[in-house]
């Protein structure tokens, strides 16, 4: 799975939903229709939307007059928890690569790129965290 791939779709699906719904069109939106708005395959929309509902961000309902529709106002949703929906707090970087280096200075240059990599994720949730749907989609 490409992860900046399926942010992005998630993102578009909650943002979507979140305009659809302000605007007025209806209160729930079908999976179909938003798979070919955002021209995400049915399938992986499918699965976004059961990452999105599993993480109490959207809630469905089935029947004629059934879809999707967000769970709380886009104000309360930020991309950071839409990346939890999806990633389920795996790490963004794996460093826990096997190699047949060993020693000193292999170790060290591990924990180093570990480190960096650690803090740069940790960067990404802060600036994901300080950003809601309602920021993407309000005022444009």
């Amino acid at each position: 799975m490409t992860y900046p791939l399926t942010l992005t779709q998630a993102i578009a699906v909650v943002v979507y939903i979140a305009v659809k719904v302000e605007e007025g069109f209806t209160d729930f939106i079908s999976t179909r229709e938003l798979a070919a708005a955002l021209g995400i395959a049915p399938p992986t929309a499918t699965k976004i939307v059961q990452s999105l509902t599993r993480a109490g961000l959207v809630e469905t309902r089935e029947g004629a007059k059934g879809g999707i529709r967000l769970a709380r106002p886009s104000e309360k949703i930020t991309l950071l928890d839409v990346l939890h929906a999806g990633e389920q707090d795996r790490p963004l970087f794996r460093t826990d690569l096997a190699h047949t280096l060993t020693g000193g200075r292999p170790d060290v240059i591990r924990r180093r790129v570990a480190e960096n990599l650690r803090q740069a994720e940790d960067a990404m949730k802060a600036s994901l965290a300080g950003t809601t749907i309602a920021d993407l989609h309000r005022n444009t």
